[in-house]
């Protein structure tokens, strides 16, 4: 069930959690990540890609955190 609450909360803790970080470092941890690095499957670092990173590969990734 949807609540303000809960999604005030969620928002409050990604702020404190990543609030205060460089943008280097924002995407040195996105790109360490599984749904990052499933889309770049396959792919050289640094070349460019139009792969898409899923909902379902988001959902599946930060719901098991």
């Amino acid at each position: 069930m949807y609540s303000i609450d809960n999604e005030t909360e969620s928002i409050d803790i990604v702020l404190n959690s990543y609030g205060d970080k460089e943008t280097y470092d924002l995407c040195e941890l996105t790109h360490s990540e599984s749904p990052w690095k499933d889309a770049r499957a396959g792919l050289p670092e640094g070349v460019s890609s139009q792969n898409e990173i899923t909902l379902d590969s988001m959902a599946v990734y930060y719901g098991s955190l």
